[in-house]
């Protein structure tokens, strides 16, 4: 099953990809570099010249992997599809929403 994950690899570069496990790889999909940009914290895809949006990752160039802040993670979702986590200040206002 594939998980939303933060990796550094061990040239130093990060990405964040959906990640599935495939013996000795890594099957990253949707890969994405985050970077600062005028209007705040925007991506980019990791291979912009590849019409492929699945690679096949050599576990071996993996330094770690990380599991995403909410906010981080709920932007790659809303650009890839899926399920978005609300974050713990959304959380309160649906609760206090609801108490009103």
């Amino acid at each position: 099953m594939a998980v939303v994950k933060f990796i550094k690899l061990n040239n130093g570069e990060e990405l964040v990809a959906s990640v599935e496990a495939k013996g000795d790889n890594l099957k990253i999909t949707n890969p994405v570099k985050f970077m600062m940009t005028q209007e705040g914290l925007g991506m980019m895809p990791f291979f912009p010249l590849c019409k492929d949006d699945s690679f096949q990752l050599a576990a071996d160039l993996v330094m770690l992997t990380a599991d995403l802040d909410s906010e981080i993670y709920n932007a790659y979702q809303s650009r890839f599809g899926g399920i978005q986590i609300p974050t713990p200040g959304q959380m309160m206002k649906i609760i206090t929403s609801d108490n009103e």
